[in-house]
């Protein structure tokens, strides 16, 4: 962030961060009467490398539009300090027939949050006040993560794994409010205030040799349940604060998220020649259940009843490769095309409403158009900004939906070239090994 710049013209967004990041790790292996064991230590250092604003206050004039342009010349400001953390990992496998052995996993995993999260200033217009506070003090997420599971070799040429697994997140990043008494003060920062379990089951089926084919298929049924410590808006008027405290905070309900991938490989032999041995054809497909959301156009006060009442839709995806080998003298070519998102499928992106439009008033705007069937039950029904599909004996619409000939109703997102994020394209070349 450039103190010397001029915030009062205009909007501006600008940190020009240079972090210090650092890791090592130290690692033994043990076996013991057909028992194996992998132990080690991870090792990570970060430092944000910069000053920031050192102000206990949070609802300081400073982060109005008043004394915004001072913030950074004649507020308080301190080196932020670095952290680190040492991480311990353990992977046991022994057999337990002649061709299946049991594993456990375990281990501790960080994460540095966003440098937007930790950097990012934005300053908004001249009478504005600042609107986004960026945070260089957010801890690193931990992950503790278990795993138990069984491994089998069928026939000497598959594969078949299934596992359960679980995960407890702490530290995690997340956007938390402060208002002062007259609105004069108004920003989000990011604090670590969010938590999360993850537990589940993981199927795996593969054929990793094969003169003509091999593939895998993965199934990973997932089912996290999150929350948050603290409240997500802070009021400096005691009246307001007491209320958010009666709401906030809150865990959300367990969501399954199920995954699909599957992956085969069709070859041609080498001894086929030079001409027609050495190809390689793929063909990877990847299937996601979409996210949930809560919808809550009435207040803070709906929150419980209206959690998770909406569901985006599933995110599919084929990947193809194609790849030839070539041996010259000692040099290895591997001449390849790859095609991602072969069939151009497309889900819409949440990037694609309005973040400018107050009280995300596009993605509102958006939802309320739609026929959805949450709209024929409370505390919907009977709300005339929504229609239902009974209501009108129509077909529902689905979150995704835009607005085309046979719905014209539609309000769709502003921000139309952010609707699709990841389509087709095609990358070739030619890679070479020594």
């Amino acid at each position: 962030v450039d103190p010397t710049e001029d915030h009062s013209v205009g909007y501006y967004v600008n940190y020009d961060a240079n972090p210090i990041l650092a890791g090592g790790y130290i690692q033994d292996k043990i076996e013991f009467e057909g028992m194996f064991a992998n132990i080690g230590l991870r090792f990570d250092y970060a430092d944000p490398n910069t000053e920031w604003p050192a102000i206990e206050d949070r609802y300081s004039l400073f982060f109005s539009n008043f004394l915004k342009d001072s913030l950074l010349t004649q507020g308080p400001l301190e080196d932020v300090a670095a952290t680190y953390q040492i991480s311990p990992r353990l992977g046991i496998s022994f057999p337990v027939l002649e061709k299946s052995k049991l594993f456990f996993n375990y281990g501790h995993f960080y994460s540095l949050p966003t440098n937007e999260n930790r950097y990012k200033i934005f300053w908004g217009g001249a009478g504005d006040p600042i609107s986004v506070l960026g945070n260089p003090r957010l801890e690193m997420e931990r992950t503790v993560s278990y795993e138990v599971g069984l491994e089998s070799s069928i026939a000497g040429t598959y594969m078949a794994r299934i596992s359960g697994y679980y995960k407890n997140i702490d530290n995690e990043s997340g956007q938390v409010k402060y208002l002062s008494y007259y609105g004069d003060v108004n920003y989000t920062t990011n604090e670590n205030t969010g938590y999360a379990d993850i537990r589940g089951f993981e199927f795996e089926f593969r054929r990793d040799h094969g003169r003509f084919f091999t593939g895998w298929v993965i199934y990973d049924y997932m089912v996290r349940s999150s929350g948050r410590i603290g409240l997500r808006q802070n009021y400096e008027d005691p009246l307001l604060q007491s209320r958010a405290t009666e709401v906030d905070p809150k865990e959300d309900s367990p969501i399954p998220r199920p995954v699909f991938r599957t992956l085969i490989t069709l070859k041609t032999p080498r001894d086929w020649g030079i001409f027609s041995g050495g190809y390689n054809l793929s063909f990877l497909y990847s299937w996601r259940a979409g996210y949930y959301e809560t919808f809550n156009p009435y207040g803070v006060e709906r929150e419980d009843e209206l959690q998770n009442n909406i569901q985006w839709p599933s995110t599919r995806i084929v990947d193809m490769s194609i790849n030839k080998n070539l041996s010259i003298g000692g040099i290895t070519a591997n001449l390849f095309m790859e095609v991602h998102n072969i069939f151009n499928w497309g889900t819409l992106n949440s990037q694609g409403f309005d973040p400018t439009i107050p009280n995300n008033g596009d993605r509102t705007a958006y939802l309320k158009s739609l026929h959805l069937e949450i709209y024929d039950k409370e505390p919907f029904l009977g709300d005339e900004t929504v229609f239902g599909p009974k209501q009108l004996g129509v077909e529902p619409d689905h979150i995704g939906d835009l607005r085309s000939e046979d719905k014209p109703y539609i309000n769709n997102p502003n921000r139309e070239f952010l609707y699709y994020l990841d389509p087709r394209y095609v990358q070739f070349g030619i890679r070479f090994s020594f």
